[in-house]
């Protein structure tokens, strides 16, 4: 575990000062609206009214920039093509990261190329190349889910994914950290096979019991932000739940650092002693009880919600494997 250093590289008010004014003033109001739900259409998400030949374009560009890349920099990319076609058509297929790059072909081809990278170096050799499935690649991860430590819950008010991480449960002890990115990439991997996956998501992270010296782990850091840089889905809003105001002081400057432009512009935080009080708070960005954990008020609960959840996911992962298997019969 990395210990918290107080020297580390914050990212200070100046540095989001002069983000902020980079942006300009529809960059910020396409971050605001995103965090309160505002006019979250698919035209306005995508950038474009979708057709068939939009689409199909798209594609064919997206191709066209991947020749372009060099060859040591698309490996895995090429590797899938070889040894698993249908996976890579199911699980990456061109077309999301054609909407989460707006049909930049250019930002999408890269973009599809660096996921298959990510997932090598999760999975390594051996498993990145089966289904993202409870039976295939997270076999020895898979039941891990159990802890609670992340979990997709219902969709918010606006019909977006709530992904909920609760940070006090992750300790080394608890967990190994190859075990939490796969969880983390799996994870994604469920919300961007959604036909609707350009709505983004939101996250909503449990701090309320934080501890510096206890908790603090760069490297764990660096690891998931990594993932939700990769993954072809945009995160709308990054809710931190904390007792403390000394977090936002403290240690909320060193994590924006290293969390990136991508996310930290969308960092929403709360404090508070009690669940209702967050419950209450966060109802105002469109987030119900059903979507937090009874430690922020919710009424989502590990046993019966989440293991009712794994349990349905395990029975279409395995209908799903059977009819891509009688397909390449």
């Amino acid at each position: 575990m990395s210990v918290f250093s107080y020297t580390a590289p914050t990212y200070t008010p100046e540095d989001e000062a002069r983000e902020k004014e980079s942006l300009g003033e529809e960059g910020l109001m396409e971050i605001n609206d995103g965090i309160f739900g505002i006019d979250q259409t698919a035209e306005r998400l995508i950038g474009h009214v979708e057709t068939d030949k939009l689409k199909s374009n798209g594609v064919a560009e997206l191709k066209r920039e991947i020749d372009n890349i060099d060859h040591n920099e698309k490996e895995e990319y090429l590797e899938v093509l070889k040894h698993a076609p249908n996976l890579f058509e199911s699980e990456s297929n061109p077309i999301m990261f054609l909407r989460y790059h707006k049909y930049n072909p250019q930002a999408a081809a890269r973009g599809l190329v660096e996921y298959w990278s990510l997932r090598k170096e999760i999975f390594g050799d051996d498993s990145f190349l089966l289904p993202m499935t409870l039976h295939g690649a997270m076999a020895d991860y898979g039941s891990s889910l159990e802890l609670g430590i992340f979990a997709l819950v219902p969709d918010d008010r606006f019909g977006r994914r709530v992904f909920f991480f609760d940070r006090i449960k992750m300790l080394p002890e608890v967990i190994k950290l190859k075990t939490v990115l796969a969880l983390s990439f799996y994870l994604h991997q469920k919300m961007i096979e959604r036909s609707d996956a350009y709505k983004g998501y939101v996250k909503v992270i449990n701090l309320r019991g934080f501890n510096l010296i206890k908790h603090s782990d760069r490297k764990a850091a660096k690891g998931l932000a990594k993932i939700v840089w990769r993954m072809p889905i945009d995160v709308k809003s990054v809710h931190l739940c904390s007792s403390a105001h000394s977090m936002t002081k403290v240690a909320f400057p060193v994590l924006k650092f290293i969390l990136g432009k991508k996310i930290r512009l969308k960092f929403v935080t709360h404090h508070g002693h009690s669940g209702p009080e967050f419950a209450q708070v966060l109802a105002k960005y469109g987030l119900n009880k059903k979507n937090l954990f009874p430690v922020l008020g919710g009424t989502f609960q590990i046993d019966p919600d989440l293991t009712e959840w794994i349990s349905s996911k395990e029975s279409l992962e395995k209908k799903k494997v059977m009819q891509d298997n009688s397909r390449e019969c």
